[in-house]
């Protein structure tokens, strides 16, 4: 759904996600164009970590509305450190359980949201 960018004197809730994605927009252009002009080869893609993270959001995307927001977390979070050979399973799961504790602090607490945690809709 879009969000209306309302007006000077009476934003609409799409002006910051709209603003920052413009300065991150021009952010890369001003990194792209310098870089265009530098010689030397182009870096090798690792693709266990692009593939990692790829399937780690497609993960999040697939299960947050069926399992809600902490079991989709929690799943993207292992997917996207499958990814590095220096992942082990105990430093993994802790990541993976102190960012669904960090999303419920702000999310459910802090800001006193009603995200679906857990069983989505």
């Amino acid at each position: 759904s879009a969000y209306p960018l309302g007006t000077p004197s009476r934003m609409g809730p799409g002006v910051v996600p709209t603003a920052l994605g413009l300065v991150t927009m021009a952010i890369g252009l001003i990194l792209l164009i310098p870089a265009l002009g530098r010689p030397g080869l182009f870096p090798r893609v690792n693709l266990r970590p692009a593939l990692a993270v790829a399937i780690g959001m497609a993960l999040f995307a697939l299960t947050v509305t069926r399992l809600g927001l902490l079991p989709a977390t929690f799943l993207t979070v292992v997917a996207a450190a499958c990814g590095s050979t220096l992942a082990r399973p105990l430093p993994t799961l802790m990541l993976a359980l102190g960012t669904c504790l960090g999303i419920w602090l702000v999310f459910s607490e802090g800001l006193g949201m009603a995200v679906p945690l857990f069983g989505g809709r």
